[in-house]
């Protein structure tokens, strides 16, 4: 996810974000100033994850803020049933001790693939 704030130039701009998935993880970073007054950051968001986040201006040492707390996620229809969705899920039921759902969920990902290479026969060329 790329984040972005448009506003004055030459400001120093906070964002903090709490990434927020099979792990947490908070941060406060000073966003790269672009182009005058584009300030942007990269942030990675893995499938199933959700971030939230707020950015502030310090001016003369105080912070003020810009963006109050504000939640952003990757819709479920566009992840949900992707490849790394399910790496997720996986590493989840792993993480949580559920062994045998994580090797149904394994058996699963090893069914569809056998599918797709019936649906879509590919002949790699010799």
């Amino acid at each position: 996810v790329i984040l972005e704030y448009r506003g004055p130039a030459q400001r120093k701009i906070i964002l903090e974000y709490e990434r927020i998935g099979w792990d947490t993880e908070k941060n406060s970073i000073w966003m790269e100033e672009e182009y005058p007054g584009i300030y942007t950051q990269q942030v990675l968001l893995f499938a199933d994850e959700k971030l939230v986040l707020r950015m502030e201006e310090e001016l003369e040492g105080i912070p003020h803020e810009l963006l109050p707390p504000r939640e952003c996620r990757q819709k479920p229809f566009e992840t949900a049933h992707s490849h790394l969705a399910a790496l997720n899920r996986i590493a989840r039921l792993l993480e949580e001790k559920q062994a045998d759902n994580a090797i149904a969920e394994i058996n699963k990902m090893e069914e569809e693939k056998k599918l797709m290479e019936a649906l879509f026969p590919i002949q790699q060329e010799e």
